[in-house]
């Protein structure tokens, strides 16, 4: 199958859609298959110090999902306040440009635009609230 052999068709059924995927993309076995199907003559399929070391292993990884969900959490919060902050200092400078009478030197000016679309302009922006 090529890659794009769906694009734009109709959604397939779930079902369908499932064992398409499954073409590709086998799904993991649960882990009491997974250990069943191992080799008896190298494994012992019901190994105590197996299942503890899958059991301490699948407990750590639970605890990096968590801390990374929560650093993924904090660093969301941080980006957005370097957003907010940014923006305020912006807003700061183009008032203090605004005050100073010089906002065509930092390229604010209104160019060679006629005083109708000014006019347009300015009503749309007093209209639409903030």
């Amino acid at each position: 199958f090529s890659v794009w052999w769906r694009e734009g068709k109709v959604p397939l059924p779930d079902y369908t859609q499932r064992r398409v995927t499954w073409w590709d993309h086998k799904p993991k076995l649960p882990f009491d298959l997974q250990v069943m199907s191992r080799s008896k003559d190298i494994h012992k399929i019901f190994d105590e110090k197996f299942l503890y070391r899958h059991q301490l292993t699948k407990a750590r990884n639970e605890k990096r999902k968590e801390r990374r969900a929560e650093w993924a959490e904090e660093r969301q919060k941080q980006k957005e306040a370097r957003l907010q902050a940014q923006k305020e200092r912006h807003q700061k400078a183009l008032g203090a440009v605004e005050r100073a009478g010089c906002g065509r030197l930092i390229g604010n000016s209104t160019g060679f635009v006629s005083r109708g679309i000014l006019a347009q302009r300015q009503a749309k922006d007093s209209a639409s609230p903030p």
